[in-house]
């Protein structure tokens, strides 16, 4: 950027030019927390499940509900409809669909197949705190903690296109984990159009978090090629192309449009950060930009690397997903060293005991320095 007579002219990062990404980031977190709240309102079974193409609908967690139900089950069918697919067009419920009738619950319980007559509750709405810190297993702390740093780090540079991204792939990612899925159920067959296509059409999503993956590899620290060549068309096609097999697999309830689209993007996003990667080290020859790029690098391939590892086994041998989303803690772990001591994202965190030149032989020095 440059001012009339031809000087330099460093832009702000710190100015409020981005604000929509915050409003986007918030307005997905207040969006699934109506979600949740009013999903609570209708007839369910009580209990938090996960599902996995191996294993359907599995009881976790109960949130008030019968205790017919144990925690493992497997719900192969409600009410003789069958709930083995997760990604089906919407079914109307059954007769004599309320608060304090029965529905007849088929599971799979240590082999046996069962047939339950389960009272449907209503889940209180203090179920949603207490989902939101423990989750299934105790630890959702580390996906507000994820939540947390993408927000932290945005206000301070509302600017800078890596923290609009790095918002953004949080707040998807951790915002499904903690907001969306405290109501996780295949009762959701049976919600009303509203939430069922709320539902549906956020989870369709994922390709979409992968390529503003990609798109930061490719933007940081600076703009890389194929960026800095044909940017419209890069980003036209990084959207456009997972966006419209999204759209198609919303459409025709395509689970194999999605997973293509999806596994494509993880590995688009792999190549675009070792890419990024290589050539910004080989290019650079600013200690604290070639201090950075390394802890980035390790950031995004140590979370997004296990969290594809985790979910190719839980989706192909039946194997649980790992505790929470630990493995994505790898992310703000690596970043908040980078921008500790290595200044990411330019953001003075601690003030530096020397002054400006303290600063500036840390910087040259390219080590870890308090600033």
């Amino acid at each position: 950027m440059t001012d009339q007579g031809g000087k330099t002219m460093r832009f702000d990062e710190r100015r409020w030019t981005e604000g929509a990404w915050l409003a986007l980031g918030l307005g997905y977190r207040l969006g699934g927390v109506s979600y949740v709240l009013a999903a609570y309102q209708l007839p369910t079974e009580g209990w938090n499940s996960t599902y996995t193409a191996s294993t359907g609908w599995q009881v976790r967690m109960n949130q008030g509900g019968s205790n017919l139900l144990r925690p493992g089950d497997r719900i192969l069918a409600i009410a003789g409809q069958d709930v083995g697919q997760n990604f089906v067009p919407r079914r109307e419920p059954p007769a004599e669909w309320t608060v304090g009738a029965t529905a007849r619950y088929r599971v799979l319980r240590d082999g046996a197949v069962l047939d339950l007559d389960v009272l449907l509750v209503q889940i209180a709405p203090a179920e949603l705190p207490r989902y939101l810190l423990l989750g299934n297993d105790g630890t959702n702390v580390v996906a507000l903690i994820c939540l947390l740093f993408g927000f932290v780090v945005f206000l301070l540079r509302p600017g800078s296109v890596a923290a609009s991204l790095l918002l953004l792939i949080l707040t998807y990612f951790m915002g499904t984990a903690t907001i969306w899925f405290p109501i996780s159920t295949p009762m959701l067959h049976f919600f009303p159009p509203p939430l069922y296509w709320a539902y549906q059409g956020g989870g369709v999503l994922w390709p979409l978090l992968f390529a503003a993956a990609t798109h930061l590899a490719l933007a940081f620290r600076r703009p890389v090629w194929p960026l800095t060549r044909r940017p419209p068309l890069t980003l036209g096609l990084l959207y456009g192309l997972p966006a419209a097999a999204a759209l198609v697999a919303l459409i025709t309830f395509s689970s194999s449009v999605l997973s293509i689209a999806l596994f494509s993007m993880m590995l688009v996003m792999i190549c675009a950060t070792n890419g990024a990667t290589l050539y910004n080290l080989r290019t650079t020859h600013d200690p604290g930009v070639r201090a950075q790029v390394p802890w980035v690098g390790l950031g995004f391939r140590g979370a997004f690397v296990l969290a594809i590892v985790s979910l190719a086994a839980s989706s192909l041998l039946g194997v649980a997903e790992w505790s929470g989303y630990l493995y994505f803690l790898a992310l703000p772990l690596y970043l908040g060293i980078a921008i500790l001591c290595y200044r990411l994202f330019d953001i003075d965190v601690i003030t530096p005991v020397g002054g400006r030149g303290a600063r500036r032989e840390g910087r040259e020095a390219g080590g870890c320095h308090r600033e």
